[in-house]
């Protein structure tokens, strides 16, 4: 009886639990990626995490590569989608507005959030240098990306937005 109450109640409020997807069920009400870059001065490179939801990644992939039903998993079935995204949608440039080059280093998936690896070598820093970060901004208009940035002892957080995906690095 609860439970046919329950479904009652849901489907009142528009929620209808017999058609819409377990996972469309469950969704989250805020769109936010977190990025570390640590700068590793003996590698002469950022050293990046980049966090992001999964049911939002995978529907990124899905679309942008048109494949129905993408599920990330631990294996590398979808490793060079993972890259060529990350390349297309998160990078430095030089001040001549060259994207620096970025290394797919990997994947981890942990419960509800996949983390993304990979350096972008970075030799010396001068004036000019801007950083983008425009995942999934494809698909939410209020999708942020927070990144995290160390350079020789500087700490600084860069706040990217659907619409405002690119700044200046200021590094010093």
């Amino acid at each position: 009886m609860a439970l046919v109450c329950w479904i009652f109640f849901m489907n009142i409020f528009g929620f209808s639990f017999f058609k819409e997807s377990p996972k469309s069920f469950f969704l989250h009400d805020f769109h936010t990626s977190i990025s570390e870059a640590e700068y590793n001065e003996s590698n002469k490179q950022f050293e990046v995490s980049l966090r992001v939801f999964t049911d939002d990644f995978e529907e990124a992939l899905a679309q942008k590569n048109k494949i129905k039903n993408l599920k990330l998993d631990k294996n590398s079935k979808y490793n060079d989608l993972i890259e060529a995204y990350i390349k297309e949608n998160f990078y430095f440039t030089d001040s001549k507005n060259k994207k620096l080059p970025l290394i797919f280093v990997g994947k981890e998936l942990d419960v509800d959030v996949t983390w993304i690896y990979f350096e972008i070598p970075f030799n010396k820093y001068n004036s000019g240098y801007s950083i983008t970060n425009s995942v999934l901004v494809e698909l939410f208009d209020d999708q942020v990306n927070l990144v995290n940035l160390k350079y020789k002892g500087l700490k600084k957080t860069y706040l990217l937005k659907t619409n405002k995906t690119t700044t200046s690095l200021t590094l010093q």
